[in-house]
């Protein structure tokens, strides 16, 4: 009995400094953290005046769809419906 509760004691004090540990490191990172100095504008694309163009290498055909060699697939055997 003494012995579980050394080990629980013991899980719990190293739940405590494994989480005082990570604040900590939280907290340096606060203090020492200088931010990322950007020079670029802050957009979710770039702006180009003028109106939407395709690329150069964008090509515009279109292929024939494909169908399938058996129009409608049927089972050779079927169950039965649940209750007959």
């Amino acid at each position: 009995m003494a012995d579980l509760t050394r080990v629980s004691r013991t899980k719990i004090l190293l739940a405590v400094a494994s989480g005082s540990a990570v604040l900590a490191m939280a907290g340096q990172v606060v203090m020492f953290d200088d931010g990322m100095a950007s020079e670029l504008p802050v957009v979710a694309a770039p702006i180009v005046p003028g109106p939407m163009t395709m690329g150069d290498t964008a090509s515009t055909t279109t292929l024939e769809p494909v169908a399938l060699a058996t129009q409608k697939a049927k089972p050779t055997v079927k169950a039965k419906h649940f209750g007959e």
